[in-house]
């Protein structure tokens, strides 16, 4: 999530940890030590799928597939505004649009069109992504950059307190081939975007583009002033905001996505091959082309090539850092590592472009990938799955052991009291914050604290 982490077990319980709900609120005035742990979310059935994006998160009812949603507190004012929207209506508010609030509650049911279940989740900033199981793309939440890639949001008569347009209502996106012929198979999201690989390989993209995170360059602001463009030229202009699902044409037909993640202005996607690609802005390294931010030369397609040239097997995007996972367990990191969040990647090429607070001299950007520092990975475990916050990374092995790195200022994390006795203090190499024994969940409740090279480990049973 955004400044939390949520963890799902075996059996479907899930537990967050940060700045979101289940006890915090923005209008708190006294945050307490709970944050820096887990907390139960009680959702009403065990889940099968969990999403935290940056202000709410969405977990699928594992028997029933139905759809829950809850915010983390953010925009206590009501209405329809920031993230509202992104939870949806419950079952009773189908025939009407009415405000759900935002105030760090418990999850609610989020009602999808008749017949329709969910089978896949991705969230942006403002808005919600859900895959269901005719094939059937459904967006809700903030729409007034095309995010929700379906024109009619734009126009609709549902405005925030601001005139902007939002949606509430899961309904299906504009612009994807036929799924009879050639279904959507993953979807994702960046802050503004809403991502969608279809089974033929072809990628789609709607929202903000303009730093060309679509796969479609932008042209630059210079061009657009004295003397205006010609008929032909601006015909040929890449539209800032992409208001349906628009295809990825700078992708080329060779490559075969399987897999996108966005962050808050870059796009990363896994091909059918192993190989990853990245489009959209590059000030901190997250491009992991090697380049510099400001490299003029930068084409609107990088190829990200890890060490050895490995095969990729999952991408994700915190706002401004990436991580990719190899077919051999080793995880990567490249972007903004200000907080630690590409752990311990401490070799170059990076820069040092700002005095990191506590003097270190850890890169505060990493321009290509390199590998996650993982010490306490045990010699028969590997990395199987990595996501990323804001500005912190998640990394699980095949053990059921998950660790975390990087910005803790709200208790994402998820360490435990020793951090809430300094929050701002960062986790500079992954932790392990809770073991395998997650995954047996026996009863009782309870969390053993150890000492493991210098980084706290919470055994949780519950």
């Amino acid at each position: 999530g955004g400044e939390h982490s949520l963890i799902k077990t075996t059996k479907g319980k899930v537990y967050s940890a940060g700045a979101c709900g289940l006890g915090w609120c923005r209008t708190l005035e006294d945050f307490g030590a709970s944050l820096f742990g887990w907390r139960a979310v009680p959702l009403p059935e065990p889940a099968r799928s969990i999403l935290g994006s940056y202000y709410h998160n969405l977990a699928i009812g594992a028997s029933t597939g139905k759809l829950y949603a809850w915010g983390c507190g953010t925009f206590t004012g009501g209405g329809r505004d920031g993230v509202i929207p992104a939870l949806g209506l419950p079952p009773v508010a189908t025939s009407h649009v009415v405000e759900v609030e935002d105030v760090g509650g418990e999850p609610h049911e989020v009602a999808l069109p008749a017949g329709q279940s969910a089978t896949s989740l991705a969230g942006g900033a403002f808005h919600s992504v859900v895959l269901t199981q005719t094939g059937g793309v459904l967006t809700f939440g903030a729409a007034q950059l095309g995010q929700l890639g379906r024109f009619s949001a734009l126009t609709s008569s549902i405005r925030d307190s601001s005139g902007l347009p939002v949606d509430p209502r899961p309904l299906p996106v504009e612009g994807l081939p036929d799924p009879r012929f050639d279904p959507p198979v993953a979807i994702g999201a960046g802050f503004y975007n809403t991502l969608v690989a279809c089974r033929s390989g072809a990628l789609y993209c709607s929202g903000e583009n303009q730093n060309g995170q679509c796969g479609v360059a932008p042209v630059p602001s210079t061009a657009t002033t004295t003397p205006p463009l010609p008929a032909a030229a601006a015909a040929e202009r890449a539209p800032d905001n992409l208001p349906v699902m628009t295809r990825c044409s700078a992708l080329g037909k060779d490559l075969k996505a399987v897999a996108a993640a966005g962050g808050y202005c870059h796009t990363l996607v896994l091909a059918e091959d192993g190989s990853v690609v990245s489009m959209g802005c590059a000030d901190d390294g997250q491009r992991g082309d090697g380049l510099n931010g400001d490299d003029s030369n930068r084409p609107t397609i990088s190829k990200v090539v890890l060490p050895g040239n490995k095969r990729a097997t999952a991408v994700a995007c915190g706002a401004n850092h990436s991580v990719v996972l190899a077919s051999d367990g080793t995880a990567y990191a490249f972007g903004s590592n200000e907080y630690g969040q590409c752990g311990g990647s401490n070799s170059f090429p990076a820069i040092n472009d700002e005095a990191r607070a506590d003097g270190s001299d850890t890169p505060t950007v990493q321009l290509s990938p390199l590998p996650i520092n993982m010490q306490n990975v045990g010699p028969n475990s590997k990395i199987v799955a990595v996501s990323a916050g804001y500005a912190h990374t998640v990394l699980r092995d095949d053990q059921g052991n998950v660790y975390t790195c990087g910005q803790n200022e709200n208790g994402q994390l998820g360490i435990g009291e020793v951090a809430a006795k300094d929050p701002s203090a960062e986790a500079k190499t992954p932790g392990l914050v809770f073991a395998s024994s997650w995954r047996s969940e026996t009863q009782g409740n309870g969390a053993a604290e150890n000492q493991a090279n210098g980084n706290v480990t919470y055994d949780f049973k519950f």
